[in-house]
């Protein structure tokens, strides 16, 4: 029972317990410049080069697709529209014997709807579609550049004041026009 009371004594001995203050853990030192990073990469000399010729590369190539886009630089309008006119020339070529010689008025169709009301020539025309007039040979092509596909081709009259007319009698008033020069 000696145990008991030592026990017994030593815990009534003891003191009451008293508030310890809470204490706030001091935030790590910040690395000094000697210390040694948590993640070193390693990249070769010859890897740093590749990728470098890379963007130098790419940039080129992008600076010369720019140059290439806007070639029409310093064109005037009329030049760009010839342009645009042997180009569409030369693509409704390859579909259908054109005119020799005769440089086609081209006019765009705004409003196919009204067009087909007057006239049957424009049946099957879409907005969109390009109508080309050969005053010469007497001619109208309705090509769609969508599909690269001719619509429709048919005579044009002229009358004795000199306007022109296409298959009975066209309005061109609803498409919107793109006269090239000669």
């Amino acid at each position: 029972m000696k145990k008991s009371e030592k026990i017994t004594a030593n815990v009534e001995a003891a003191p009451a317990p008293t508030p310890t203050p809470i204490s706030i853990p001091t935030p790590a030192p910040l690395p000094t410049p000697t210390s040694r990073p948590l993640l070193t990469i390693h990249i070769s000399r010859r890897v740093v080069k590749r990728i470098a010729l890379l963007l130098v590369a790419l940039l080129i190539i992008l600076g010369l697709a720019r140059f290439f886009h806007f070639h029409n630089w310093g064109l005037s309008p009329e030049q760009i529209q010839q342009q645009q006119v042997a180009a569409l020339v030369q693509k409704v070529s390859a579909l259908i014997l054109l005119p020799v010689g005769d440089t086609p008025i081209v006019a765009t169709v705004s409003d196919a709807a009204s067009l087909k009301s007057q006239q049957s020539f424009y049946q099957n025309a879409s907005n969109g579609d390009v109508l080309m007039i050969y005053t010469q040979a007497q001619r109208a092509i309705l090509y769609r550049p969508s599909v690269n596909k001719i619509i429709n081709v048919g005579p044009i009259y002229i009358n004795q004041n000199g306007t022109t007319q296409e298959s009975a009698t066209t309005d061109t008033s609803k498409a919107t026009s793109t006269p090239s020069h000669k």
